[in-house]
């Protein structure tokens, strides 16, 4: 009988995503909580995860692994495979997702262009099987300017339905909104880190019509709302 270990840590178990999607199976899975996870430098916690991937592994020697997030993990397992035995890779099949590629857009000038290729070569040295690419824009870099890295890096399949489009107006209807007016829309986890906050006062500072209007859907985080409640209420 196959087990399914999820590796991961208390605030994890605590969150509304995992309440939405696992809980309910929950007794279906091995739940290991025990990863530490303190507020680091994003250096930091990349070596703090991938030591917690490391440990893990060779714990519980798993045929397969699936990393949800594996961005700057990633990188740091390119980097230590060359002082350290990372894991098993004849026992163990690895696969990560990265969300970003900051290496495939031309931002800053040379020092960002020689970090985006150091973190392409410390990805093409790193000990993952497959690497699913969230940006289609970085997995076409990749493509056009790595083909080593390329054979092993796929396209994250898109889990949802294929979109049907419809008019403004009935969307606006089925979403009971205005149907008059223009709309700035920012969907999803609606956080400061996001800069939602940022948004709100640019919107609000902007010389629009009384007809413009910001639409926040999603996860509006408890800050966020306490801007809409107090600042920017009404």
């Amino acid at each position: 009988v196959s087990t399914i270990h999820l590796v991961t840590c208390e605030k994890v178990l605590a969150s509304v995503e995992f309440n939405t999607h696992l809980e309910s199976i929950r007794h279906r899975i091995s739940v290991d909580a025990s990863i530490a996870t303190p507020r680091k430098s994003p250096l930091r916690s990349a070596v703090s995860r991938f030591l917690a991937l490391r440990k893990a592994i060779n714990q519980y020697r798993p045929d397969h692994v699936y990393v949800p997030y594996a961005d700057g993990l990633v990188q740091v397992s390119g980097v230590s495979k060359f002082f350290v035995r990372c894991w098993n890779r004849d026992r163990t099949i690895v696969e990560g997702l990265l969300m970003r590629g900051r290496f495939a857009y031309a931002l800053g000038g040379h020092l960002e262009r020689i970090r985006g290729w150091i973190s392409i070569i410390s990805l093409t040295s790193a000990p993952f099987d497959l690497l699913h690419q969230l940006d289609p824009i970085a997995l076409g870099f990749i493509q056009a300017h790595c083909r080593s890295l390329s054979r092993r890096c796929w396209l994250i399949p898109e889990p949802v339905e294929p979109l049907q489009r419809m008019e403004s107006t009935v969307a606006r209807k089925q979403l009971g909104i205005e149907v008059e007016g223009r709309y700035l829309g920012c969907l999803g986890w609606l956080d400061v880190r996001k800069g939602v906050d940022l948004l709100i006062r640019a919107f609000a500072a902007a010389q629009l019509a009384s007809s413009d209007r910001l639409l926040l859907m999603g996860h509006i985080d408890l800050e966020i709302q306490n801007l809409l409640r107090g600042e920017f209420n009404g």
